[in-house]
């Protein structure tokens, strides 16, 4: 086995390599490098073999700190899916945040328990995480300051440029839209976010804005009221492109329907968004009616930078509505397009 040449060892441990480090398929890569001398040195001297991990519940804590250990200076990409319900998940996740210094691409899945209450003692002022490109967080993420930890104090992600939050609560907002500087974000989108999550968020006196943010793509949401919006638009700014996925419920979908409309059409004080060139609506068996076509080209009238609105909606759209957005020079997408 110790003759095996060195891109044959690396190419084997390529194809074995997986995301997955349970307890059954977790430790192939270890294994490998304990084969003889020659093929430890190999592997060991390849840092991008080490530096995907995927981290569940199964997962040992030692095997989590060899891979990180042998990734070395290489950028991890790293997948959390620990749901804190097993006696090593802090030891695990401890580990994890331990390493923040290389994170490059990091999705941390919703715990079951919230697992920032007691993995923030140790970081309780300034948290830089400067290779950050990619973060994805979800309700209980031990990435989250805990409630109550006035001590905190900020994030740094110096090159984070999308963010993903997915049934986060009300508390967990806050605390983090009152904490990230993140002054190259460009993409968010926002899952199951629904009225009365925001209002925390609105009424914090220190909550951020991120100027930099030009995508906001709003997932599974209910949108009640303009003030939705609002709290939104004070938050990021100046997006150029907005999509809005309404949930599944037949009552929710109407009310985000009319809450966007709310907030899209134009106001005699103040538009929502004035930058705003793309929309995306997917609200399923939605058709517009005649305040929503209103809305939709008084804006596209008012001031001009409206150019393209995609409409999924599974229902035709009216043809006089096109027709309106087209003479206004906004092109209309549809399901038929």
């Amino acid at each position: 086995m110790s003759l095996l040449a060195t891109d044959i060892i690396r190419s084997v441990a390529q194809h074995t390599q997986t995301w997955d480090l349970t307890a059954e398929t977790g430790a192939t890569l270890v294994a490998m490098s304990q084969v003889c001398t020659k093929w430890r040195l190999d592997l060991i001297s390849s840092p991008t073999l080490w530096s995907n991990i995927l981290i569940q519940d199964t997962t040992t804590p030692a095997v989590v700190s060899t891979f990180i250990h042998n990734a070395a200076k290489q950028p991890l990409l790293l997948l959390v899916q620990v749901t804190g319900n097993t006696v090593w998940s802090s030891s695990l996740l401890r580990r994890v945040l331990a390493a923040c210094d290389k994170w490059k691409w990091i999705s941390f899945s919703p715990c079951t328990r919230n697992m920032h209450y007691y993995l923030w003692p140790g970081y309780s002022t300034k948290v830089h995480v400067p290779l950050l490109v990619s973060l994805a967080l979800g309700s209980g993420s031990p990435f989250i300051p805990p409630r109550g930890n006035q001590g905190f104090t900020s994030f740094h992600l110096p090159n984070l440029e999308e963010l993903r939050l997915s049934t986060l609560q009300e508390f967990e907002y806050t605390a983090l839209l009152t904490t990230i500087v993140a002054p190259k974000l460009r993409d968010v989108a926002i899952d199951r976010l629904i009225w009365g999550v925001l209002d925390g968020i609105g009424d914090a006196q220190d909550k951020r804005s991120f100027p930099s943010v030009r995508s906001l793509e709003l997932r599974r949401c209910v949108l009640t009221s303009r003030g939705d919006m609002e709290t939104l638009w004070e938050i990021f700014p100046y997006i150029t492109s907005l999509g809005v996925h309404a949930s599944s419920n037949k009552a929710e979908k109407a009310v985000t329907a009319k809450g966007l409309m709310a907030a899209i059409a134009p106001n005699e004080e103040e538009m929502l968004w004035e930058n705003l060139e793309h929309l995306w609506i997917r609200i399923g068996g939605w058709s517009p009616n005649e305040t929503a076509m209103a809305a939709l080209h008084g804006r596209a009238v008012k001031n001009g930078m409206l150019q393209r609105v995609t409409l999924k909606t599974g229902k035709p759209v009216p043809t006089r509505l096109t027709k309106r957005l087209g003479e206004a020079g906004v092109t209309v997408i549809t399901d038929r397009t």
